[in-house]
């Protein structure tokens, strides 16, 4: 395109679009930076740019298009997710979630500013307010797996564990590929508090395809523990709970290292680990 009419600022920033999802950066910023040479109050150019320099851990920079980027369309709702995106990186979590409220406000449709702000609100402890959140984004798009997984973790915390494991299913029979999702179900039908949730056979075969798949990830062993507990079969289980020791001690994982250590004692013990009973939020 840019053979056929050089000189077009939208061209550039298009493609410095296709080079950053190449992970090639450094040229999507000289393309970014072309487009605003020839359109310099291109919004699209600014915000494109500032999600590269964001990438590239120059929040500053990129916090700084993103204003101009703003200041010249005050209603670009992206601008305001990734505003609000590089405010929570920063830990300014008031403008962040002022940000994600104003383009919701500007865009409902935008579902992605719905998940970021439920993060938001978990991140605070407001596990309720998260949850509902997370509802209203998945009304505008029912398939998005980071909101579908957000909300199970969400309901887990609040001790909804019914609705986790209703949600996880039907994620999975959208997404049967999406190893996040297996692996949180098959936590749920191993470890619940709730007896007539749990399935200790489906939980196996769901953590030994995680396991296979990410045998080196400390997670994947841990779930593979607490499923074959839950079967009965403890001497494995200590097995796969001690690779999962190991695995998050040597990537310094300590508060993983601390979890996994109570529930090999209660493996070796021969009894399976059960979740606490959580209170809901009020």
């Amino acid at each position: 395109m840019l053979e056929i009419r050089p000189g077009s600022a939208r061209d550039y920033a298009n493609l410095g679009g296709t080079l950053a999802r190449q992970s090639k950066l450094d040229a999507a910023i000289t393309n970014y930076r072309k487009a605003l040479e020839i359109a310099p109050s291109d919004p699209y150019a600014h915000n494109n740019l500032a999600l590269a320099l964001a990438e590239r851990g120059d929040l500053a920079g990129a916090e700084q298009h993103l204003e101009t980027a703003l200041a010249a369309d005050p209603a670009y709702a992206e601008g305001y997710l990734n505003r609000g995106l590089i405010g929570a990186r920063r830990g300014d979590v008031d403008r962040a979630q002022a940000d994600f409220e104003r383009a919701i406000q500007l865009a409902p449709g935008l579902s992605d500013a719905y998940n970021q702000l439920g993060a938001l609100f978990a991140r605070r402890g407001q596990l309720r307010e998260a949850v509902t959140t997370w509802e209203s984004g998945l009304v505008i798009d029912p398939r998005d797996l980071s909101a579908l997984y957000n909300l199970a973790v969400g309901n887990i915390g609040l001790g909804r564990h019914a609705e986790a494991v209703e949600k996880l299913r039907a994620a999975l029979s959208h997404a049967p590929n999406s190893s996040r999702l297996a692996r949180l179900l098959a936590w749920e039908l191993a470890t619940a508090p709730d007896s007539h949730l749990r399935s200790g056979s489906e939980a196996l075969g769901l953590a030994r395809r995680i396991h296979q798949a990410y045998p080196a990830e400390p997670e994947a062993a841990d779930t593979l523990a607490a499923a074959l507990a839950e079967v009965g079969r403890f001497d494995e289980a200590v097995q796969a709970a001690e690779r999962a020791l190991a695995g998050s001690r040597q990537t310094g994982r300590s508060d993983l290292a601390v979890a996994i250590e109570a529930r090999l004692s209660a493996y070796r013990s021969g009894r399976p680990y059960r979740q606490p009973q959580a209170l809901e939020q009020r």
